[in-house]
């Protein structure tokens, strides 16, 4: 009697496993079957897309997309160069110039920073740049100051204090023999923010900061930061800084 009753209940769920089996692939059908329906019939005013009809003849319509080239310090101190990237912003559809104003090299290329001056980091590369990014502007283009954050070969030689270092106390470099900035050390951070507001203030529109993170390549084991390093401090160190 009892076997008789559990081969019951057993056939009993197995029906009802089916049959809800069953109501779900019909409920799936019906469902794409109802999305596949061909939708009410547009006219093209109704796709065509939204076009302003107040601009004037002659008049240039302003550019919603960032079409940009990048110029070295070198480059943009030329003038012979600086001619060609008129051309090229007048002709084309570039509307966009990204400057380098501090290099992998750590050399900075903008002047009238205190920091800069007292340590000795400034190399003159740019003759008049805050006329020459006025004069970029007057075109319409929009102008972006590069910097190179943490991989720096010129401040950390003049001020050791601020770079990685090897467990010997040495500064340490990467394959390519370029020093870092500890970027636990808050003076690192100093350093390039002043360099920034500097080129605010001549006219920037943005500022590009680049290489804002550790050292990824040569013996980074030997690395040694002013504090404990860890995956989580390093998040720390970067976003919350």
């Amino acid at each position: 009697m009892k076997k008789q009753r559990l081969n019951f209940f057993i056939s009993l769920t197995v029906f009802l496993l089916f049959a809800i089996a069953r109501w779900i692939d019909y409920e799936a059908h019906s469902k794409s079957a109802r999305l596949e329906q061909p939708q009410e019939e547009q006219s093209a005013a109704d796709v065509a897309p939204i076009v302003s009809t107040d601009i004037k003849p002659g008049e240039k319509t302003k550019r919603k997309y960032i079409r940009g080239i990048h110029l070295s310090a070198l480059t943009s101190g030329s003038e012979k160069r600086r001619k060609i990237a008129a051309d090229l912003f007048d002709n084309t559809e570039l509307n966009t110039a990204v400057i380098d104003i501090k290099e992998y090299e750590g050399k900075v290329y903008i002047d009238g920073v205190k920091i800069v001056n007292a340590n000795g980091t400034y190399a003159k590369a740019m003759p008049d740049l805050k006329k020459y990014i006025s004069d970029l502007k007057e075109k319409g283009v929009y102008t972006i100051a590069r910097i190179v954050v943490f991989r720096d070969n010129t401040i950390t030689r003049k001020n050791p204090g601020l770079a990685v270092k090897n467990p010997d106390g040495t500064i340490w470099t990467d394959r390519k023999g370029v020093a870092w900035l500890d970027p636990y050390n808050k003076d690192a951070w100093d350093y390039n923010l002043q360099i920034a507001e500097r080129a605010v203030n001549i006219g920037f529109d943005e500022i590009q900061f680049d290489y804002i993170r550790f050292p990824s390549d040569g013996n980074t084991k030997n690395c040694c930061y002013s504090k404990p390093h860890s995956a989580a401090e390093a998040l720390k160190a970067l976003v919350c800084s």
